[in-house]
């Protein structure tokens, strides 16, 4: 038996020790089956399933009137329309996709009255929000990783302060897309069905319909839903059942809620080929950009060096780059 097969095996048997700890080994058994055999449109499927149950508790608290089951206290006096961007490490330790992305929105920020723009760091988090113990404390144990605890941020934040959560990951093409962001109480990336990789779990369980990457919250309780939710579940287990939980939430608020259903549904396509500057590059197909799309998703684990100055390069030339 190769090594290759070996290490597969050993992957999943940590994976079921890890589900038989944390809830049974019947629910391990389930998971470890149809993680492995069934496509991402069915495994959603099941996993919304046993997460809406899982949830339960959380789902009745709200559609009984209950509100902020985790309260997050705030710690400053600010306006409703910020625009969050967190990098974990702080700005001296971004790569160059996300400096460039990070610079951009700020600049673009700075140009528009009454937005603030702010970047949340390890050093600075405190400031804003306090966390339940738990959270950091598994944070610092390494018990919840860096990506689900930047869950856990973007959720409190929103839903403390409000405003507008965009990844360091995502590049604005134009003032106008940061000018649209607080025009609703509800306002996410929506493409067509037609544009959802099929391939991407994150994107089966959304169909397209919003980006957890880039979240807006002027007026709606759907975050403080999808905190509890996210706090509910990390107080009492110690392993992420799945990568997409925040979106698996946001589906769930979907389903049982119909105000948020009809929020979702009755916004617009927003940014239709978010991800088209990304897929260019993959495919080496020649860039030119949208005319309906402001924002678009990167990843700095895709670009290296020489893509990001063709990147850089071009948007110098279209004038798109902000000083």
């Amino acid at each position: 038996m190769g090594a290759t097969v070996m290490n597969r095996y050993h992957k999943k048997l940590i994976e079921f020790l890890k589900l038989s700890k944390n809830f049974d080994v019947k629910i391990a058994l389930q998971y470890i089956k149809n993680r492995h055999t069934l496509g991402h449109e069915e495994f959603s499927v099941y996993m919304q399933q046993h997460l809406e149950s899982y949830f339960s508790p959380v789902i009745d608290f709200y559609k009984n009137g209950g509100i902020d089951l985790y309260p997050i206290k705030k710690c400053k006096s600010l306006e409703s329309n910020i625009v969050w961007v967190c990098w974990w490490q702080g700005e001296n330790s971004m790569p160059d996709v996300v400096h460039m992305c990070v610079k951009q929105i700020r600049s673009l920020c700075r140009k528009v009255p009454e937005v603030t723009f702010v970047l949340i760091t390890k050093d600075n988090y405190s400031e804003y929000i306090e966390l339940p113990r738990f959270t950091i404390d598994k944070l610092n144990k390494g018990i919840i990783n860096l990506t689900s605890f930047s869950d856990i941020l973007r959720q409190c934040l929103l839903s403390t302060y409000g405003g507008a959560w965009i990844d360091s990951t995502v590049i604005c093409t134009s003032i106008k897309g940061i000018e649209q962001l607080f025009q609703a109480p509800y306002f996410s990336i929506k493409i067509e069905k037609e544009k959802v990789n099929r391939a991407s779990e994150g994107q089966v369980v959304t169909s397209g319909r919003w980006a957890s990457f880039f979240l807006n919250n002027v007026g709606t309780n759907l975050f403080a839903f999808v905190r509890d939710c996210l706090l509910y579940y990390w107080e009492k287990q110690d392993y992420l059942i799945d990568f997409y939980m925040q979106n698996y939430c946001i589906k769930i608020a979907v389903d049982n809620f119909s105000e948020v259903r009809g929020m979702v549904d009755s916004q617009p396509l927003f940014c239709n080929y978010v991800y088209y500057i990304e897929e260019c590059f993959k495919n080496g197909r020649e860039l030119e950009l949208k005319e309906d799309t402001y924002f678009y998703k990167l990843s700095y684990k895709i670009f290296d060096e020489k893509q990001i100055k063709q990147l850089k390069d071009y948007l110098k030339k279209k004038d798109i780059l902000v000083d």
